[in-house]
């Protein structure tokens, strides 16, 4: 699974400058999480379960859930592999989670709860699976991404060891509550990530766009996953309006027109701008710039 990056991967290289994002989910957003959890008490399931505390789904597995179908949305993969921890030991999990755009989201929670169930029930350690795939570890890893609970017993070997072929890892915490706090969890995710792939900016969408699909999804559990919608209100703000006059009929005339026009009186106004295609990763952008005279130059030495 290769998720979508703000800059390129390099290829053959596998270098990380770690930084991370820290958010607190809102309370709105919290109490989602309250709301989804009790769903099966209020509202039941499609299949007939019985209701009792192994199968209502933790606030983890909510998050997990929603975190696995936002990475489908990102990428179109129906086969996402997740490295995550375990509550039962200090052994991490490896977990291979399918989503289908027709599924709903109560789907892809209890589908979560069988593939965690049947890793903790047959845990085997990293090395040996990612030998048993004879994958290599710097090229080849088994997953890219990680979702661990900050308070699960993890090695921090294995932490160590899979930075560097991680692109996004997040620690789900919940800080001690009191019986004067609400009811709803208080949970903040910290956000690692590869700064040399992924920008600030991009890893605050994900963060509120998680946000988003909890809430869209609590108000209806079984809402399909392919169709939920992510956009938030300012990320909505930055697309633009598909209703708005383009002012096609405002004919200006042939581009060369228009900068012989402009020519005439911003001689040395900026005209345009080549960037030189860079060819190493630590290499400077140069760029050649072109005034309107530069322009009307080019043009009577070619006349």
């Amino acid at each position: 699974m290769f998720l979508p990056t703000d800059y390129p991967r390099q290829v053959g290289a596998n270098k990380v400058i770690e930084a991370a994002f820290v958010g607190n989910l809102s309370e709105q957003t919290s109490l989602a999480l309250l709301k989804l959890t009790l769903h099966r008490a209020e509202a039941g399931d499609e299949c007939e379960e019985p209701c009792n505390a192994e199968n209502t789904p933790s606030t983890f597995d909510l998050l997990l859930a929603a975190f696995t179908t936002l990475l489908h949305r990102y990428t179109g993969d129906t086969e996402v592999t997740i490295g995550s921890s375990s509550a039962e030991s200090s052994t991490p999990l490896i977990l291979r989670l399918t989503v289908d755009p027709a599924d709903t989201f109560w789907t892809i929670v209890r589908r979560v709860q069988e593939v965690e169930k049947a890793a903790n029930a047959d845990p085997s350690p990293y090395e040996t699976i990612a030998e048993a795939l004879h994958r290599d570890e710097d090229h080849h890893p088994v997953f890219r991404v990680c979702f661990f609970d900050e308070t699960d017993r993890l090695h921090e070997d294995f932490i160590r060891s899979t930075r560097l072929i991680s692109d996004l890892t997040i620690f789900v915490t919940r800080p001690p509550a009191t019986t004067r706090s609400s009811l709803a969890p208080q949970i903040s995710l910290r956000i690692l990530y590869n700064s040399l792939l992924f920008s600030p900016v991009r890893i605050s969408f994900i963060f509120d766009q998680l946000s988003v699909l909890l809430r869209k999804v609590a108000a209806n559990p079984n809402a399909l996953v392919g169709s939920v919608p992510l956009l938030t209100p300012s990320q909505w703000e930055r697309l633009p309006d598909l209703t708005a006059d383009l002012h096609w009929s405002d004919w200006k005339g042939a581009i060369t027109d228009v900068f012989s026009r402009d020519a005439k009186c911003f001689l040395d106004r900026t005209c345009i701008i080549q960037s030189t295609p860079v060819t190493t990763l630590n290499g400077p952008q140069e760029s050649l710039i072109y005034t309107y005279g530069d322009w009307i130059a080019c043009r009577m030495s070619t006349s």
